[in-house]
């Protein structure tokens, strides 16, 4: 009635219409670069470098076990054994930034022990947030009195290349 008081000419549908689902053209050409996961779309950062596969695979079975997504290698595999290249100048393990400190942190705590109960950690690929070199000297820790834990303290850093220095939690920032 109110359409007709308004002299308005509007057919009305005596059932309800049907949903019609949607389905969005795909290309079968394309499909499956859009549907596959590019790590190199994330920003990644090096927590360590292997010189040989077992030290790799005890490394990314301790981030895989902390649910940390990592990738290996310049192709950025995730799978060790997928690596066919040589460990001569060392293998890169990275992870994406936001996953940077837990996995030094996974480290210190799962790292296998040595003879004296001590964490055989690996070296971490620290580097200068100013000049990116590699050239970064540890100079001190500072702790809060009484704590003599890590997880608090401060740490003192120098780049030998640039001489630039800094203070963080044990690892450097991304400039």
């Amino acid at each position: 009635m109110e359409i007709q008081a308004r002299g308005l000419k509007i057919q009305l549908a005596s059932e309800p219409a049907q949903e019609v689902e949607y389905e969005p053209e795909v290309d079968p050409e394309t499909e499956s670069e859009e549907t596959e996961f590019d790590p190199e779309e994330l920003e990644l950062v090096s927590v360590h470098t292997a010189w040989e596969e077992s030290e790799a695979q005890t490394a990314k079975r301790i981030l895989d076990e902390a649910g940390i997504p990592s990738y290996f290698g310049p192709e950025n595999l995730e799978v060790i054994d997928a690596y066919k290249g040589s460990y001569v100048r060392g293998v890169r393990l990275k992870v994406p930034y936001r996953f940077q400190q837990l996995a030094l942190a996974a480290f210190r705590s799962q790292w296998p022990k040595d003879s004296n109960g001590e964490p055989e950690l690996p070296d971490a690929d620290i580097r200068c947030p100013k000049c990116h070199s590699d050239e970064v000297i540890f100079e001190s820790i500072e702790r809060l009195p009484g704590d003599e834990s890590e997880v608090d303290s401060k740490f003192n850093w120098h780049c030998d290349a640039c001489g630039h220095e800094w203070q963080d939690d044990g690892v450097e920032k991304q400039a």
